[in-house]
């Protein structure tokens, strides 16, 4: 299925927790929704309320496996970023388009905000003074997901409260089984063992240098959270990952490699 998402005003897609006046944070927004997201998305539309299976951020993450279940998903791949027709590999904060055998890069749009908590009774909670950065762009993201029986709608984006409209579509990746040769990962490669998968080494990332867009040999190991479990009122873990938009040489790799891959994660598109 083509599950196609389209943010209804800017999107808050973060790539770490908010900074607050009590967390000392970088915050940042990252070009594309990751899959815990978006299986959380699909999940409120289908009204599917999974149990927490135990305490803890491992219990919280057991529950988006239990989610992803009981959804159905065989499998998770994506995301592509279409922009005014173009679709685009997303990076952390960059697109990547292919356009002829060149690639370009554009910087994702970005607009900061400060915000103010509210208590239950719809006052300001008190320390609660933060600021979030928003994806200023009018795009949609795509993903493909095999799986029986999603449905569309309008639901939030991630826990900030802001909404999508997201579309069903009948559709399958143009992408092989098994990947050899260059390719750009889409989502984070989870690396909980802190090496990558036999199949594929990280060449680098895509760079403009003297007009050209080309590979800089710098690849860059970030930690990833799996999002935040309102079932189970946890952060589910952190992992070191691969960042998205990192160049690699596959060997026989399959569509998506490595930890939490049937999910979406370490997402490969070949270039």
């Amino acid at each position: 299925m083509k599950v196609v998402i389209k943010p209804l005003g800017y999107a808050r897609i973060a790539a770490r927790p908010p900074s607050t006046p009590s967390i000392a944070a970088r915050d940042e927004a990252t070009a594309a929704p990751p899959p815990s997201t978006v299986l959380g998305m699909l999940g409120a539309l289908k009204g599917i309320v999974a149990q927490c299976p135990g305490p803890g951020p491992q219990g919280a993450e057991r529950q988006l496996v239990e989610l992803a279940q009981a959804l159905g998903v065989r499998s998770v791949w994506g995301p592509l970023v279409e922009i005014d027709g173009v679709l685009h590999a997303p990076g952390l904060d960059s697109l990547y388009a292919v356009k002829g055998g060149r690639v370009e890069r554009r910087a994702i749009s970005t607009i900061r905000r400060v915000g103010l908590a509210l208590s239950a009774f719809k006052t300001a909670a008190p320390g609660f003074l933060y600021t979030a950065t928003y994806v200023a762009e009018k795009a949609k993201y795509i993903y493909y997901i095999d799986a029986d029986g999603l449905r569309g709608g309008v639901a939030r984006l991630g826990g900030e409260g802001r909404l999508a409209l997201v579309e069903v579509e009948e559709g399958e990746a143009d992408i092989p089984e098994e990947i050899t040769g260059r390719a750009i990962l889409l989502t984070p490669l989870l690396i909980p063992e802190g090496r990558p998968p036999q199949c594929l080494r990280p060449l680098g990332v895509f760079e403009e240098r003297g007009g050209a867009v080309e590979i800089a040999p710098k690849v860059r190991i970030v930690q990833w959270g799996l999002g935040f479990s309102e079932v189970c009122r946890e952060r589910r873990p952190m992992y070191p990952a691969i960042a998205p938009g990192t160049v690699v040489e596959a060997t026989r790799c399959g569509r998506n490699v490595g930890y939490l891959a049937e999910l979406g994660y370490g997402a490969l598109m070949p270039l």
